[in-house]
């Protein structure tokens, strides 16, 4: 699965609006809105990001607004990814550290090599290019030189003069990458910390709206759930199961007959300690232990279970 990211501000700057909506600003205009559904695909995913400091674990009204004008003109968001950290805060977000494409791509599991990025200013290649994104660079009504002024960014990506034909330069490279494949280069890897469900402070917000990013999130928890937790599961009734049995042997021992044990066993396997208070004690370890099993694995269900309906309410509140 593929994506395309787009920041909000250049959405609102196609369509003339130099700040946010609210439910008493223009809508956003028909061309916009058509470029928009355009970028959706049954294996491209639409990702609206941006800044929003202070907007906490909330999607920020005037985002959800912009999202539900898009999908009343028959256009898809799959997810939305939100940097809300305040000026001079730790931020793992942008340019050489892009978590707003790090924290999505690993959420749902996002081919970034054949990704592209819309962006309206210098930081938004920057942090393309980092993550091994395919930068496009919306002018809107400035020139060249009014965004790039000084920055030494290159020239190797795409320059727009608007959204529309940004998203048919698109279009044109996902046919030709159809037809003859794509000789880019394959996306840097993403560090450990970011691959994380539960991100740090410095970490963006990153929501699955559509039914399809947030069945693709329960693939890829799934996934994780197969590896590390089943680990863990595993260690814990192992752990578990020890302790049981040496509980029901000891206590089989003094019910039946007396075993003589080497030296060091005798401190090893707690002889000084009678056997009845033994065997309790081995009991209630291999109890612990189950128990931290059956805990863990009703904590990931759950986590799973919270994740897809908080998806869902902020995608029906959009």
């Amino acid at each position: 699965m593929k994506a395309v990211f787009i920041r909000s501000q250049t959405i609102l700057r196609d369509s003339h609006l130099t700040h946010e909506l609210d439910e008493s600003t223009p809508r956003l205009v028909p061309a916009t809105l058509e470029a928009v559904r355009q970028l959706g695909g049954p294996e491209t995913m639409v990702v609206v990001y941006d800044h929003f400091a202070g907007s906490g674990d909330e999607l920020p009204p005037s985002l959800q607004q912009m999202i539900s004008q898009i999908e009343n003109a028959a256009g898809r968001v799959d997810v939305a990814v939100v940097c809300g950290h305040q000026p001079g805060a730790s931020c793992h977000c942008w340019e050489d550290s892009p978590g707003i494409l790090w924290g999505a791509a690993s959420r749902f599991a996002l081919d970034l090599s054949s990704s592209f990025l819309i962006g309206d200013c210098v930081a938004d290649v920057i942090t393309a290019k980092a993550a091994g994104v395919r930068p496009i660079l919306v002018l809107g009504d400035r020139s060249v030189q009014e965004v790039l002024a000084t920055s030494d960014v290159g020239k190797d990506f795409a320059v727009a003069p608007d959204l529309p034909r940004a998203a048919e330069f698109i279009a044109i490279e996902q046919e030709i990458a159809t037809t003859v494949g794509a000789p880019r280069d394959p996306a840097v890897e993403i560090p450990i910390e970011f691959a994380a469900e539960a991100g740090s402070d410095d970490l963006p917000l990153v929501v699955a709206l559509s039914p399809e990013a947030r069945q693709s999130q329960a693939r890829r928890m799934g996934a994780r759930l197969q590896l590390g937790d089943i680990t863990r599961w595993l260690v814990f009734l192992t752990v578990g199961g020890l302790g049981l049995s040496l509980g029901i042997a000891y206590l089989m021992t003094h019910l039946y007959r007396v075993q003589a044990f080497p030296a060091y066993v005798y401190y090893l396997t707690l002889q000084f300690i009678p056997r009845p208070i033994r065997g309790a004690i081995f009991l209630a370890v291999g109890a612990l232990f189950v128990s931290l099993a059956v805990y863990s694995v009703v904590k990931s269900t759950r986590a799973a279970a919270s994740g897809a309906h908080e998806g869902r309410g902020r995608s029906q509140r959009g």
